[in-house]
């Protein structure tokens, strides 16, 4: 899955602020770890981050707008552990 995506001013602020670099976004966009459909306008894609100690990355992608919402670590991430 490779979403061309464009970056809101919010998502691009709220990734400022937590430290998250474009690269990591990106990475989560194209190779995800996991992409959860929520709705038509909402999907959030996971990717663990080797580079900021295994964390994951959520990122909350429009398809519709192809924008990318937001992007933050998800400390509580439930989900396929044993894939990523």
């Amino acid at each position: 899955m490779t979403p061309t995506c464009k970056f809101s001013k919010h998502g691009l602020k709220r990734m400022e602020e937590r430290n998250i670099k474009r690269e990591w976004v990106e990475t989560a966009l194209n190779q995800p770890d996991e992409v959860r459909k929520i709705s038509s306008d909402e999907w959030h894609f996971y990717k663990r981050i080797k580079d900021c100690g295994n964390k994951v990355l959520k990122v909350i992608f429009n398809p519709l707008s192809r924008t990318l919402v937001t992007a933050f670590f998800d400390r509580r991430y439930k989900g396929h552990e044993n894939r990523l």
